[in-house]
């Protein structure tokens, strides 16, 4: 150090001592010199973050050192040491406060039960500032665009990581990492998602309503994981189209029709499906008005000596009394034809004298209809017998396959 009298002429800053960046235990003390000689000796002032300090029980200045008892992260910043001479000098240094992090707070393993659709995961940590968060997924990063909600908060107020409409494919590890200038810490939860059958509690009453009334049919139902739902009607899925509009969330569908028309009516089926089961309940929608014959067929092939099947689906409310003739008179069920109740005329073994025309009739208070299909009869094929001659070992053997038709 240079030691100067009184009677030194003047002269400015020449050999300066600046102060330095550190790092800082939590709970260890600072201290910071600066130095410059000059004459006369000039006046030191410290600041931090551009706040001029002054002595306090956390804050001593001896000239050329400036000390801070008992640090903490409030003591992180940009300290300043600046000279008063003629001219002004300033110098800065850094100063970082390591405080250990640790968890303060720690997301918890969740089971999912069968009323709940999401769940929420939350981490907190305290120590060295800035904290950042990242939340991972079976060692997989997440973020907001991978159908999670991600909201971490500055200034000590942790991470929240939200799971919304929750299904199976959810299931897993989740961890939470933190981390700062020096460290980092993690911690691993579960997600599991109970198992529940699907089970239908309730679904809109079968009715019969007008041509061209809109409809709505409602299916509630709960399940975990989250079911696939169907609508089924006349064993077929039922798509969407410019007529027909779906909409479910998980817990409930509804099917809603515009404009519904007779070829509409019918059985639909609420069918609910996950990885441990199903479950499906049926309604009947109805209109009223004069039966329709739909998916008829007017040709049909007929194998003699076998049973034969005339479909006849007829829709309509009342429901309509189904009918079929022959030759202009009504088939009357007997040892060789029968009428079911859904409408078809089964032939128990036909015959070619049952070859022609058959005709359903449909009628209810509102009006009758009727189709008519051919029957052609076919004879099934008669194979001769093979005729088979004693043939030498070794030689050449010839068998005749002959058909009649």
């Amino acid at each position: 150090m240079l030691y100067i009298n009184e009677n030194s002429p003047n002269f400015g800053p020449r050999s300066i001592i600046k102060p330095r960046p550190q790092t800082v235990q939590e709970g260890d003390d600072l201290h910071i010199y600066c130095y410059a000689s000059a004459h006369p000796r000039p006046l030191i002032t410290w600041e931090k973050d551009g706040v001029k300090l002054s002595d306090s029980t956390k804050v001593s200045i001896d000239i050329e050192r400036l000390t801070v008892v008992s640090v903490s992260s409030a003591d992180w910043g940009r300290y300043s040491c600046v000279i008063n001479d003629k001219e002004k000098y300033r110098y800065d240094a850094f100063v970082k406060v390591k405080v250990p992090l640790v968890f303060i707070e720690k997301p918890e393993t969740i089971h999912v039960k069968d009323d709940q659709t999401s769940a929420r995961f939350k981490c907190k940590a305290i120590g060295s500032m800035p904290i950042i968060y990242h939340w991972f997924k079976n060692g997989q990063k997440l973020s907001s665009e991978t159908d999670v909600t991600i909201t971490s908060g500055e200034k000590g107020v942790g991470s929240v990581l939200e799971i919304q409409d929750i299904d199976v494919k959810d299931e897993g590890s989740y961890q939470c990492f933190a981390f700062n200038h020096f460290e980092s810490v993690q911690h691993s939860v579960q997600l599991v998602v109970d198992s529940v059958l699907p089970n239908i509690t309730s679904i809109s009453p079968g009715r019969s309503i007008n041509e061209g009334d809109a409809l709505s049919v409602v299916c509630q139902y709960t399940a975990l994981p989250r079911p696939k739902q169907t609508w089924v009607y006349e064993n077929r899925p039922v798509e969407e189209s410019s007529n027909i509009v779906i909409n479910s969330n998980g817990t409930f569908s509804e099917l809603r029709v515009p404009k519904f028309t007779m070829a509409m009516s019918g059985r639909y089926q609420c069918l609910v499906e996950n990885r441990v089961g199903l479950d499906s309940k049926y309604v009947n929608i109805e209109i009223e008005g004069k039966p329709l014959i739909t998916d008829f067929e007017s040709m049909k092939e007929g194998l003699v000596g076998k049973p034969l099947s005339l479909h006849c689906n007829v829709k309509g409310s009342p429901k309509p009394l189904v009918r079929w003739m022959r030759w202009g008179s009504r088939v009357t069920s007997s040892q060789s034809m029968k009428v079911l109740s859904n409408g078809t005329l089964l032939i128990g073994s036909f015959s070619a004298n049952e070859e022609g025309e058959f005709e359903c009739h449909a009628q209810n208070s509102f009006g009758r209809t009727s189709k008519k299909v051919y029957v052609k009869s076919i004879e099934p094929p008669v194979i001769s017998p093979v005729k088979v001659d004693p043939a030498i070992a070794g030689s050449r053997v010839l068998f005749t396959c002959t058909c009649n038709r």
